[in-house]
Parts: structure tokens; sequence; C-alpha cells
């Protein structure tokens, strides 16, 4: 005689295939974001390679990252690295009209592949998650203008992936410690982390003590990890000049 599962034994399947499903989505989860980490780091890695080709084929010279810092609808200037304002730019011309894009000519790579911020009134994805250090050639006399101008290029940071409410112009702006104030915020996307590369052209994921939740730029740190966060960025900058 032939026996089925009972209603009772059925359901007790079904509860187990679940209770296997819950444990494993996380897992898959945690799997999936770790390949965009590592997706984003490479891009990072060759941003970070065509800024040392420029450099290397323009006397030592930084490539340019100026703004014209018109308030929240900050753009980035003609003759910086890239060009344009992330949340506003949809013309894929403000990246391939930046003076890094010929060694790296990939509009894809200016892009966090975990970024889902959209330009602003529109469901189109940003062209750009990153931005550089604000030191780096990116303001007057007291910034940057020349690689041998930074003393330590392993510790000095150049691209950042920067937080989708605080991204405008090209540059990210950070303030020499003891300042306690953020002037733009890194993202935190990656676990609680972001992606950093540095002037001598290794890249590192920051893993945060802090949240960096949506927010506006120019805020004070928010708690004792916050702060810890803005001092371990800030020990990445050159000296003034």
């Amino acid at each position: 005689m032939k026996r089925g599962f009972t209603l009772i034994e059925l359901l007790v399947v079904i509860a187990i295939i679940a209770i296997l499903a819950a444990m494993l989505l996380p897992a898959l989860s945690a799997a999936k974001e770790k390949g965009r980490q590592i997706a984003c780091m490479c891009n990072l890695k060759q941003l970070q390679t065509a800024w040392l080709s420029y450099i290397d084929e323009n006397r030592n010279v930084l490539p340019e990252n100026k703004s014209d810092n018109n308030g929240a609808g900050a753009a980035a200037l003609t003759n910086s690295w890239v060009i344009g304002n992330a949340p506003r730019s949809t013309d894929p011309a403000d990246i391939r009209n930046g003076t890094i894009f010929p060694y790296t000519p990939n509009v894809s790579v200016y892009r966090c592949p975990s970024d889902r911020s959209t330009i602003i009134g529109s469901t189109q994805l940003r062209q750009r998650s990153y931005s550089m250090d604000c030191c780096l050639n990116g303001g007057p006399s007291v910034y940057v203008t020349r690689f041998t101008q930074i003393p330590s290029p392993v510790l000095v940071f150049v691209f950042i992936d920067e937080h989708q409410d605080t991204i405008d112009d090209a540059f990210f702006g950070v303030q020499w410690a003891p300042s306690t104030m953020w002037v733009n915020l890194p993202s935190d996307r990656h676990t609680q982390g972001a992606n950093l590369s540095f002037a001598d052209g290794h890249c590192v994921r920051f893993k945060w003590k802090a949240a960096k939740p949506s927010t506006l730029a120019n805020q004070p740190a928010s708690s004792a990890g916050d702060l810890d966060d803005l001092r371990r960025l800030q020990a990445g900058l050159p000296p003034p000049q």
C-alpha cells in the first residue's frame, strides 16, 4: 500500500525549507555585496592608475580638481579630472572630457556598483560615485599641485567613494585636524565602509566605526566613533603647503 505525506509532514518539510532559505539568504546577500565591493575597488584602482599616468606625462603636475563652488549645485570645471555635477550630469561627455579619461577610457569605471542613487528628477542611475581629495590641486596655493609635494604617498588618499547625499562637484571636501566638521561625507554602502585609493597606487576599504546616514554636508561629527572616522580620514591628507 502506497502512503503519501500527511498534511503535518508536508508542513514540517516546508517549514524546514523556509528555515534553510532564511539562513542562506543573508549569506548570499553578503556574497553579492562582497563582489560589488571588489568591483568598486577595481574601479578605484583604474582611476588611481590613470591619475598616476597623467602625472607621469605632465611633468609631475597633478590633474586639476577644480569647482565653481556653486553650493549644492557645484560642478567640476573644465580641465578638471572629471567635469560636471554628479547628481545632475546626464551627458557622458562630462566624464569623457575629464583630463584622466584617456588613461582609463571606460565611463562605467566612474560609478560604484553598489551606488543605486539616481539623477535628480529621474530614475536614471548616476554616472559617478567617486570624488578626489580636495587638497590635491583642488584649491588655492595652500593645496598640493605637484606629486613631489606629497611627502608620504602611501599615506595620502586620492579617490574616495563619496556619500550619495553630499557628492556634487569632483572633489571631496575635508578639513585638516583639529576640525571636527565633516565637509563632505564618505559613503558607507560597503557594509558600513568605503573604498579609497592612495597616492602610491594602493587601494583599501575603510571600515567606519559609525554609520554615515543620509544627511547634508558641513555637519559636526555625530559621535565619538564618527569623530574617530573623521580623524582617520584627516590623517590621509597631505600637510598644508
